[in-house]
């Protein structure tokens, strides 16, 4: 198991310096686009944390095994699509609409997952201390889940 996969994708939704959040916390980086399904899964049951830019990405925490962990990093709200949420009817003018799984996080916390949300700074970049930090969250949530 590993402790982190960092989940891109080819053209949109990217973590700038993604090699090196994943190198700095003893993980990897996987490309799921084009893979298939079972291929997916199978990274995502390897890792104890998954980190992926809200969209497509998060919703193999739908088949994810028990006791994962998922750090989700927020799209701009005025971003375009599928980069963003520009003219979404849910998002407000000051908010996020892009956090449409965080509900099926929370149900699911406390069961069999452990997830954070973190908001990141310009072109979606994030500091490592920051994703460290959502990464130590998560992974301490999954401690304090039942059989841990």
């Amino acid at each position: 198991t590993r402790p982190v996969l960092i989940v891109q994708r080819l053209h949109s939704r990217v973590l700038p310096r993604a090699e090196a959040l994943a190198a700095a916390l003893g993980g990897d980086v996987a490309v799921l686009d084009h893979r298939p399904l079972r291929e997916q899964m199978d990274l995502v049951d390897s890792a104890a944390v998954v980190v992926a830019v809200d969209g497509g990405a998060l919703d193999l925490a739908l088949l994810a095994r028990p006791r994962s962990g998922f750090v989700t990093i927020k799209r701009p709200h005025d971003s375009e699509s599928p980069d963003g949420c520009r003219g979404c009817p849910t998002g407000g003018p000051e908010g996020q609409c892009c956090d449409w799984h965080l509900d099926l996080f929370r149900a699911a916390n406390g069961t069999w997952l452990a997830a954070e949300s973190l908001n990141p700074g310009p072109g979606l970049s994030v500091a490592v201390a920051d994703l460290a930090a959502a990464v130590g969250r998560g992974a301490a949530r999954l401690e304090g889940l039942p059989g841990g």
